[in-house]
């Protein structure tokens, strides 16, 4: 108990010392075998890099025959790291994304990414990518919420931008 304490309040001490929202992010990657659907939530920083983690299951159970490959990813949770490549557009964003975790709790994975964003509202993003998986290429789209924006005016966090409310 002592270790998830310190563990929640070193996340709170850093997400208010150095960053800028907590996002939510829901995907769906379609892989060689089957789409996957996942979530993820994280830290965006003020520089755009974004920190979190993950967890994506199957949407499907498929049935091989004899030679198909035995074991097949059911599920796959891990963290997540995105670096922008784009800094200076506020709708627009183009990051290089990395996921590494287990999958189906056995098997280590990396799978890098480009994937490409659009804000039409400060809190929901849509976006879409393509990364390698197993040296072949995937494809996946997200809608990410902006949680609790501290410069972007998030849904926990209101500022009184035009001072109307002043005595």
């Amino acid at each position: 108990m002592k270790q998830v304490f310190t563990l929640l309040a070193t996340i709170v001490i850093f997400y208010q010392a150095s960053s800028q929202s907590f996002i939510a992010e829901s995907y769906m990657e379609h892989t060689q075998i089957d789409p996957k659907l996942g979530t993820s939530i994280g830290f965006n920083f003020k520089n755009k890099i974004q920190v979190g983690g993950f967890i994506q299951q199957s949407t499907s159970t498929i049935e091989f025959g004899e030679q198909a490959p035995r074991n097949t990813e059911t599920k796959l949770y891990g963290a997540f790291f995105s670096y922008p490549i784009i800094l200076n557009s506020e709708k627009f964003e183009l990051q290089f994304k990395t996921r590494a975790g287990l999958a189906n709790d056995e098997n280590f994975v990396i799978t890098p990414s480009l994937q490409g964003g659009y804000t039409p509202f400060k809190l929901v993003s849509i976006g879409a990518g393509v990364g390698v998986r197993s040296f072949r290429p995937t494809y996946m789209v997200t809608l990410r919420i902006n949680l609790l924006g501290k410069k972007t005016g998030g849904v926990l966090a209101v500022a009184d931008r035009d001072n109307t409310h002043r005595n």
